[in-house]
C-alpha cells in the first residue's frame, strides 16, 4: 500500500517537472548592454580626424597594444624590424576601426614616411656617424611611438605667428586702437588658413609639452634606439624666438585619444626629437 503510494507520488512529481519546464526554459537573460566611449584618430599629415566608439574592453587592448610596440621596439635592431612593427600595428589598428576611410594602406605609408624609401634612409645612415649621436639624448629621422599626458601638438604656422606677434609688440607695444586689433586678427587668419590652401605637402607638427607633462616614449631612428619615460621635458627650440618647451619637429602621423583617459597615443614618424625625462 505504502508502496503504491510513493510511486503516485513519484509519477505525479515527474509529470508537474515536465509540465513546468518548457516555461522556466522561455525565461532568457537580459542583454547586458555594452558601454561604448569615443575615440578620436587625428591623422597628422592628411588633415582628417575620424572618431568611433569602443568598449571599455577594447581600450584596455588598445593600450596593451602599444605597450608591445614599446617592448616590441626595444627589442628591435633594424630598420626593416621596427618597419615591419609599425605595419603590424596599423592593421591591429584597422581591426578596431580605428582607420575609418583611411585604410591600413595609407595610414601605414603615412606612419613611417621617409621609411617607405629604404635606399634614402641606407644613405642617410652613411653619411650621419650614428656612433656621434649615440650618448645625445636626441634622435633625428626616427619612427617614434608614445603613451604621453600634457602634450599639445603645434601646426608650424603656430611657430610663425608667434614671430609675427612678436615683432607686432615690438613695434607698437599694445593694440592702441580697436582697428589695430582686428587688423592683427585678420593678419593671423591668413597665416594660418592660406599655407594650407598653397602648400601641397605636410609640413609635420611640432609637438609642445606642459609643464606636467609625463610619459613613455620610444624612437628608432639615425641615433638608433632612444628611449624616455617619466617626467618629460622638451629641449628644441630657443626661448629666444618666444616657443618653449618643444620636443619634437616634423611629426607626421597618427594621434589617438580616448574620452575617459587623461593621455593620448601617437604613432609615426618625426625629423627630430629632443627630450629630457626624470
Amino acid at each position: 500500500m505504502h508502496k503504491n503510494i510513493l510511486t503516485v507520488v513519484g509519477i505525479t512529481i515527474l509529470f508537474l517537472g515536465l509540465a513546468i519546464q518548457p516555461s522556466v526554459a522561455t525565461v532568457q537573460p537580459k542583454e547586458i548592454e555594452a558601454e561604448y566611449f569615443d575615440v578620436t584618430t587625428e591623422f597628422i599629415g592628411l588633415g582628417k580626424e575620424y572618431t568611433t566608439k569602443l568598449t571599455k574592453e577594447e581600450i584596455r587592448d588598445l593600450d596593451a597594444l602599444f605597450d608591445y610596440i614599446s617592448d616590441s621596439l626595444n627589442k628591435s635592431v633594424s630598420q626593416e624590424e621596427t618597419v615591419g612593427i609599425f605595419k603590424k600595428v596599423v592593421l591591429e589598428l584597422d581591426k578596431y576601426g580605428l582607420l575609418g576611410d583611411v585604410g591600413a594602406d595609407e595610414t601605414e605609408k603615412l606612419v613611417t614616411n621617409c621609411y617607405q624609401n629604404p635606399k634614402l634612409m641606407k644613405n642617410l645612415e652613411r653619411v650621419y656617424n650614428r656612433e656621434k649621436g649615440a650618448l645625445d639624448d636626441k634622435n633625428i629621422f626616427c619612427l617614434i611611438v608614445g603613451k604621453t599626458a600634457g602634450f599639445v601638438f603645434l601646426s608650424p604656422m603656430v611657430l610663425l605667428s608667434t614671430v609675427l606677434l612678436m615683432l607686432y609688440f615690438a613695434e607698437h607695444g599694445d593694440f592702441y586702437y580697436p582697428e589695430d586689433e582686428a587688423m592683427f586678427i585678420v593678419l593671423m587668419l591668413m597665416v594660418l588658413t592660406i599655407p594650407s590652401v598653397f602648400i601641397p605637402f605636410c609640413l609635420g607638427r611640432m609637438v609642445g609639452f606642459e609643464d606636467w607633462s609625463r610619459g613613455k616614449i620610444i624612437s628608432f631612428g639615425l641615433n638608433g634606439l632612444k628611449y624616455w619615460n617619466g617626467k618629460l621635458k622638451g629641449k628644441l627650440v630657443s626661448p629666444i624666438i618666444g616657443i618653449e618647451n618643444i620636443g619634437m619637429l616634423g611629426f607626421t602621423g597618427l594621434k589617438i585619444e580616448v574620452i575617459t583617459k587623461p593621455y593620448q597615443y601617437f604613432l609615426g614618424f618625426v625629423l627630430t626629437v629632443h627630450i629630457e625625462d626624470s
